[in-house]
């Protein structure tokens, strides 16, 4: 019923974020979809401790909140008053964020010039595949999310004199898109 609604992605994000949880609520033994304010404020506490991002958290109360029946006084994961202020502590004493080693695109590039990634002819198809995906992600400067439209179907690799031309696939959807609707001209109150 509500997982239609949701987006293929989300719903994968959720299932794996309430597999966590089932399996906290197992050590417990307590039902996910009872739990006390106390007990979810614990369970939040616990995946900050494992420095969890505030954003990631606010993930697992969603997909909490999609399968709770709420509490006794009314309130729901996502209004209870118990709940906010651990809420409010994640923002501002997250955990440090520990950045990845610099990279330079021009070491990269010169190592996909040289074996096992060049001469083509005897590559393996895993590396230039490898070598593709990597060159055509960077080139399109687009979201990993948006390089999932790209398709082998027939239509989707177009070659010609000039090269190879990729056409996405268009009923693909990024994650940050919507589908606009515009309603059709014609209505029972425009037309007699």
């Amino acid at each position: 019923m509500a997982a239609s609604a949701r987006r293929p992605s989300t719903v994968h994000t959720y299932d794996s974020r309430l597999a966590r949880f089932f399996e906290w609520c197992s050590r417990l033994q307590v039902r996910p979809d009872t739990t006390s304010p106390a007990q979810l404020a614990d369970f939040f506490m616990l995946l900050f401790e494992e420095g969890k991002q505030p954003n990631t958290i606010r993930n697992y109360r969603s997909a909490i909140a999609a399968i709770h029946s709420g509490f006794p006084d009314g309130s729901s994961v996502g209004t209870c008053p118990r709940l906010r202020p651990s809420s409010r502590v994640w923002p501002t004493a997250g955990p440090c964020v520990v950045s990845s080693t610099a990279w330079s695109i021009n070491g990269v590039l010169y190592h996909l010039a040289r074996p096992p990634f060049e001469p083509m002819g005897s590559s393996l198809l895993r590396d230039l595949t490898i070598k593709t995906l990597f060159l055509v992600a960077s080139a399109s400067a687009r979201r990993r999310s948006c390089l999932h439209a790209l398709s082998t179907a027939e239509g989707h690799i177009r070659f010609d004199s000039r090269g190879v031309r990729l056409v996405p696939d268009p009923r693909f959807l990024a994650k940050n898109q919507t589908l606009a609707f515009i309603p059709g001209t014609s209505s029972s109150r425009n037309c007699p």
